[in-house]
């Protein structure tokens, strides 16, 4: 491929309009037209091939990208969690801080449960059974 071609790529990859690709691989044999440029990537296309590989590999290299950011910042994002969990200015942004680590590490509950009702039906259960044993 030359370098005309992979230009070309690039600059659709970068979402570049037919237009502005012909201005810039224009070369000594002058600008190719649009309706050739519009041709190279449609579907069997001398280009289409190459730029779906291009465009996978673009996309794979910015995601490990992304990943090895994250991964380098994970530790402030974490302790930044863990303070608003410690330090919150009200229970329910702290409660909102829990949650997220929760949800991280085991996932989201499949089943919201009423803490404060399983609660109380078990304090109420104790109570019956005192008052029963007292009888």
């Amino acid at each position: 491929m030359n370098k005309r071609a992979n230009l070309a790529i690039q600059l659709r990859y970068q979402g570049k309009t037919a237009e502005e690709i012909q201005g810039e691989v224009a070369d000594k044999n002058g600008r190719p037209a649009i309706g050739t440029i519009n041709n190279w990537f449609a579907i069997g296309g001398r280009l289409h091939d190459a730029y779906l590989q291009y465009e996978d590999e673009e996309n794979e290299r910015r995601k490990k990208e992304a990943y090895n950011i994250y991964r380098r910042n994970v530790r402030a994002a974490v302790g930044q969690v863990l303070t608003i969990m410690a330090e919150g200015e009200t229970d329910q942004v702290k409660l909102a801080a829990a949650r997220d680590i929760l949800d991280r590490l085991f996932g989201k509950a499949s089943e919201k449960i009423d803490l404060n009702a399983n609660v109380y039906t078990k304090i109420d259960e104790k109570i019956k059974k005192i008052i029963d044993e007292g009888e």
